[in-house]
């Protein structure tokens, strides 16, 4: 329906240890208009779209996402492509104790 804003909902996160669940989701809400870009794109080709898109990343002591890659979707690879692009570009805090932070987060798109 056109005017609606897309709604992106928060699932609960798989992660590994060094950076806490909320760390990762603050970072994650701060760049919620890149996830809108990704869905509102979606939209624009499916109007109806709706679905889900778990991704596996890593941080490492730089706090620069690597080896990010969709593990499940329910939606068209476009989408799972521009998450990964955009998550890519982000930066999280810097890791002290050394190590990598492995994620599973999913993004849960829908119109609101």
């Amino acid at each position: 329906m056109q005017g609606e804003v897309p709604r992106i909902r928060r699932l609960p996160t798989t992660v590994g240890p060094s950076l806490s669940k909320e760390t990762i989701r603050r970072v994650i809400r701060a760049h919620r208009s890149d996830l809108r870009l990704c869905y509102e794109a979606l939209l624009a080709r499916e109007p109806d779209a709706e679905g889900r898109v778990v991704v596996e990343f890593r941080i490492p002591p730089s706090g620069r996402v690597r080896h990010a890659r969709v593990s499940e979707s329910d939606l068209d690879a476009a989408t799972g492509r521009c998450i990964v692009a955009a998550l890519r570009r982000w930066r999280f805090p810097t890791l002290h104790a050394g190590g990598e932070v492995v994620v599973r987060y999913p993004f849960a798109l829908r119109r609101s």
